[in-house]
C-alpha cells in the first residue's frame, strides 16, 4: 500500500492540474496536499493565488438520506502548508444560498443544527486516534480530540487555529490555518495521514463525505479512521520544542454566608504551561491552578440515592485527558460515567465535598512512540480548613489535608484496531498515614466493523478502616471487573455487559457510582429504514433489560421492558416506552424529610416519551417525560423545552423539570426552571445569561434557590480571552430571603508561545 501511493504521488506531482480528478487506492481516496512558502489569510475568501493552484478534490457521496449517491450540492477540499501551518480549503456551493443555515457562533456550541464541515486528522495514521474540528457558515469553531475511534472522546479540548467563512451567492466558503504545534505527530521528513471530510446540508438534513463511511460505524461515522481517506504530501513539519504559557489574572469581588456577608477581595493569579519535548510527547505543569469557574455547576434534581457527575472544565485536566480514559467509555453515551470503573476522575483533585482545595502545582506528561501511549500525572493540593453550620446550627470545622496524587497510564496498541492498557494511581495525604491505591488493566478489541470485545479489570488498596470497633480489610474484597460484548449495524443491534464490583472497592481518584454489586445488562435493537413514508428516516425498537444483585446474588434492582423510536426527515425524533422495574432497599431511606421508604423489594412499571422537534428552525420544541410507581408512591416528571432563535444574533432557551411526588405521607415537588440567553456580538465576542429557580425546598431546608450566571466573553486573540462574570445565589423561603452567595469577576488569560 505505502509502495502504491508513493507511486500515486510521483505521477500526481508530473502530470496533476490545479483541479485534480479523484484520487483512489483500493477504495481509499487520496488527497495530495500543496506545499508553499508564503503564509495564507484567513478571511474566508480562498483568493490566494496559492488556493488558485491547489489540488480540489470533490465528488461528495451521501451518507444520509440516500447512502452512495453524489451529494446534492457540490463539496470542495484542499490542504496546504508551509513551515508553521496546515490550512484547509472548503468550496461547499449551495444552489440555494439563502436557505443556508447558521446560527450558532459561541466557541464549541454543538452545530449539529447548522450547515457545518467536519474535518478529522489522523495525524499518527495508527487507524484509532485522532483530532476533530468542526465549522460552520459563520466561522464558529468546535473541537475535540479523541482515541480508539470514538470510544474515549474529549470534548473539551480547546486548540489553537484560525479559520474564517463567507457567504456569497455561490455557497458558503470556509479557511482553516492549524499550527502545526497545536497538533501531535510522529517525527518524518514526509507524512501520510489519516484524513475525512464531512458536510451538513441542514434544511435537508443531508450528510455527504469527502470518503464514505458505512452507515454500521455509527452515527458519528466521522470517527472511524481504519476507514477514512489519506492526506499524502506532508513536509517541513515542526512542532517539538516549543513552550506555551497561559497565566491568568483575577479580580473580583465576593460575600457569601460562610463569611457573614463581609465583602471579600477576590484575587489570583496563576500560571499553565505546555511544553513539546517532541512532536509527539507534552509536558504540562500548573502552578495556582485556575478555578475561577465563568460557568456555574447547574441545579440538578436528584430523586436517586447516588451522587451526580459532572464534567471537567480546567485546562489542565483537559489537555490529553482522553489518553487518560479507563474501561473504555463511549462515546455513544450506552455507557455513561455511572456504568464502568472509572478509575480516573480528576474533579477528585482539588474539589473535596463541594469546596474547591487550592492546587499547589501540577505536571503532566504524555503522548506516543509507536504503538504506545503513555501518560503521567502528578498533582499537590493545599491543605485547608472549612467551617460550614451544621444541622443544629452550629459551627464546625472541616479539616482537609494537603495531598498528593499521582496517576500513570500505559496503553498498546495490538492488532488492526485493539489496544490493551495498565493504569495505575496513588492519592496520599501529606503528615497523615492514610492513603489509596489503584490500579488495573483494560482492554478493547474490535474484531469486525460491527463487532467487539472489551473488558476490565481493577483492585484498590488502603489502610484497614475502623468503625464503631468494626475493623474492615480494605485489601480484601477489594475488586472490580466489567465485560462487555457487542454486536452493532445500522440495522441490527445487540450488546451484552456484566460489571462486578465488590465490597471493599474504594477508588479514592475516581468515580464509581455503587459498590458491592453485580449487574447485568442486555440490549436487542432492530433499526430499518422504511421506503414507502417519506416523513420518517427510520423506526428504532429496542429490548433492554438489567439485573443487579448484591456479591451475595440478592437481587437489588432490576428493569426491562420494549423501547419504540422514530427518527425524522427533519432531524426531529420520537422515543417512547415502558418499562417493569423493581428495586430492593435494605434499610429505610428518607429521600425527603418526612418522606420514607422503608426497607422492602419494590415493583413498579413506568412509561416515558422523549420528544425533540427540528431545531434548524426559528423556534423548536420538545419534552421529556416520564410516570409511573415510586416505591410506595407514584412520580410524574416532565420536562418541556423550547429554543427560540432570532437572526444570527439572539437566542433563547428554556428548560423545565418537574417531579411531582405523590407518597402515603403526602405529597411533594421538586422542580427547577432555567432560562439560557444568548447574544453574539461575533464569534469572538458573545453575552450570555443563565437565570434558573431550584424549587426543591424539602431537599433545601424548606428554601427555594435561585442561580444568575451572567457572562461577557471576549477572545481578543487565539487562546487569550477575557471574561466578565457575575454570579448570584440566593435563598427564598425559611431563610427568609437572602443571598447566599454573590461574586462578579474580570478574569484575563493570556497565551503566549515561543
Amino acid at each position: 500500500m505505502k509502495l502504491l501511493f508513493s507511486c500515486l504521488l510521483l505521477i500526481s506531482s508530473v502530470f496533476a492540474g490545479p483541479e485534480m480528478d479523484d484520487q483512489t487506492v483500493n477504495g481509499t481516496r487520496l488527497l495530495l496536499s500543496t506545499t508553499i512558502e508564503n503564509r495564507i489569510r484567513i478571511d474566508g475568501a480562498l483568493d490566494e493565488p496559492e488556493w488558485l493552484q491547489a489540488r480540489f478534490q470533490s465528488d461528495f457521496v451521501q451518507r444520509e438520506p440516500d447512502i452512495g449517491k453524489p451529494a446534492t450540492e457540490e463539496t470542495k477540499v484542499a490542504v496546504l502548508t508551509n513551515e508553521k501551518f496546515l490550512y484547509i480549503g472548503l468550496k461547499c456551493y449551495d444552489s440555494d444560498p439563502s436557505k443556508i443555515i447558521a446560527r450558532e457562533m459561541m466557541r464549541d456550541a454543538r452545530m449539529d443544527e447548522d450547515d457545518n464541515v467536519q474535518i478529522v486528522f489522523d495525524t499518527y495514521n495508527d487507524k484509532r486516534n485522532g483530532f476533530y474540528f468542526v465549522v460552520n457558515p459563520n466561522g464558529c469553531r468546535r473541537d475535540a480530540t479523541f482515541g480508539d475511534e470514538g470510544k474515549s472522546y474529549n470534548s473539551e479540548w480547546d486548540g489553537i487555529w484560525e479559520c474564517r467563512a463567507t457567504i456569497n451567492d455561490s455557497g458558503w466558503f470556509v479557511e482553516v490555518a492549524i499550527p502545526w504545534k497545536t497538533l501531535r505527530f510522529a517525527k518524518s521528513d514526509t507524512a501520510t495521514w489519516g484524513l475525512n471530510v464531512a458536510r451538513t446540508i441542514r434544511r435537508k438534513n443531508e450528510s455527504t463525505y469527502w470518503q464514505l463511511i458505512p452507515r454500521d460505524a455509527g452515527r458519528r461515522g466521522i470517527f472511524r479512521l481504519s476507514q477514512a481517506g489519506a492526506l499524502a504530501g506532508l513536509s517541513n513539519m515542526h512542532a517539538g520544542g516549543n513552550l506555551e504559557i497561559k497565566p491568568y489574572l483575577l479580580g473580583g469581588a465576593a460575600k457569601d454566608a460562610a463569611t457573614e456577608f463581609a465583602l471579600q477581595n477576590v484575587q489570583d493569579f496563576g500560571i499553565d504551561a505546555r511544553f513539546n519535548i517532541s512532536s509527539n510527547i507534552t509536558a504540562n505543569l500548573t502552578w495556582n491552578t485556575d478555578f475561577a469557574q465563568v460557568e456555574s455547576d447547574q441545579e440538578r434534581v436528584n430523586l436517586t440515592r447516588f451522587s451526580l457527575f459532572f464534567p471537567e472544565k480546567r485546562d489542565f485536566f483537559l489537555d490529553g485527558a482522553e489518553m487518560f480514559n479507563f474501561g473504555g467509555q463511549s462515546i455513544s453515551g450506552r455507557r455513561g460515567p455511572g456504568n464502568g470503573i472509572r478509575l480516573f476522575y480528576s474533579r477528585r483533585i482539588g474539589i473535596e465535598e463541594g469546596h474547591l482545595q487550592p492546587i499547589v502545582w501540577g505536571l503532566k506528561m504524555f503522548g506516543k512512540s509507536g504503538r504506545f501511549q503513555t501518560g503521567v500525572l502528578n498533582v499537590l493540593t493545599e491543605e485547608m480548613t472549612v467551617t460550614e453550620e451544621n444541622d443544629d446550627g452550629e459551627e464546625e470545622e472541616h479539616f482537609f489535608p494537603a495531598s498528593n496524587f499521582t496517576v500513570v497510564r500505559v496503553r498498546r496498541e495490538v492488532l488492526r484496531r485493539s489496544s490493551i492498557g495498565l493504569m495505575a494511581l496513588n492519592k496520599g495525604q501529606i503528615h497523615s498515614g492514610h492513603y489509596n491505591r489503584s490500579g488495573g488493566i483494560d482492554a478493547n478489541f474490535p474484531l469486525t466493523d460491527v463487532f467487539s470485545i472489551s473488558g476490565a479489570a481493577a483492585a484498590t488498596f488502603g489502610p484497614d478502616e475502623i468503625e464503631d470497633e468494626t475493623v474492615t480489610t480494605m485489601s480484601e474484597k477489594n475488586l472490580a471487573a466489567s465485560f462487555e460484548m457487542s454486536y452493532d449495524s445500522d440495522l441490527f443491534e445487540a450488546t451484552v455487559s456484566h460489571l462486578n464490583i465488590q465490597d471493599n472497592f474504594n477508588a479514592e481518584m475516581g468515580y464509581v457510582r455503587r459498590t458491592g454489586i453485580k449487574n447485568t445488562e442486555i440490549e436487542l435493537g432492530w433499526s430499518p429504514r422504511p421506503q414507502g413514508l417519506p416523513a420518517i428516516r427510520q423506526f428504532l425498537f429496542r429490548f433492554s433489560g438489567n439485573y443487579l444483585t448484591d456479591q451475595s446474588n440478592h437481587r437489588l434492582e432490576a428493569e426491562t421492558g420494549p423501547m419504540f423510536g422514530l427518527r425524522f426527515q427533519n432531524g426531529s425524533f420520537l422515543f417512547t416506552g415502558i418499562r417493569y422495574e423493581t428495586e430492593y432497599l435494605d434499610e429505610d431511606w428518607e429521600l425527603r424529610p418526612g418522606f420514607w421508604a422503608p426497607s422492602a423489594e419494590y415493583y413498579g412499571w413506568n412509561t416515558f416519551l422523549w420528544f425533540r422537534g427540528d431545531e434548524s428552525r426559528d423556534i423548536s420544541v420538545g419534552m421529556r417525560a416520564i410516570y409511573g410507581d415510586y416505591y410506595t408512591g407514584t412520580r410524574l416528571s416532565f420536562g418541556p423545552e423550547l429554543l427560540a432563535t432570532m437572526g444570527r444574533r439572539f437566542r433563547a432557551e428554556l428548560d423545565v423539570d418537574v417531579n411531582y411526588v405523590r407518597m402515603p405521607e403526602g405529597e411533594f415537588t421538586a422542580q427547577t426552571f432555567g432560562c439560557r440567553l444568548f447574544y453574539y456580538f461575533s464569534t469572538n465576542l458573545y453575552f450570555k445569561a443563565y437565570v434558573q429557580l431550584n424549587d426543591d425546598r424539602l431537599a433545601n431546608d424548606g428554601d427555594r434557590i435561585t442561580l444568575a450566571n451572567v457572562l461577557l466573553r471576549w477572545t481578543f486573540r487565539p487562546g487569550s480571552d477575557f471574561y466578565i462574570v457575575y454570579n448570584d445565589r440566593r435563598l427564598f423561603g425559611a431563610s427568609g430571603g437572602q443571598i447566599d452567595n454573590r461574586t462578579i469577576m474580570a478574569k484575563a488569560t493570556f497565551f503566549w508561545r515561543k
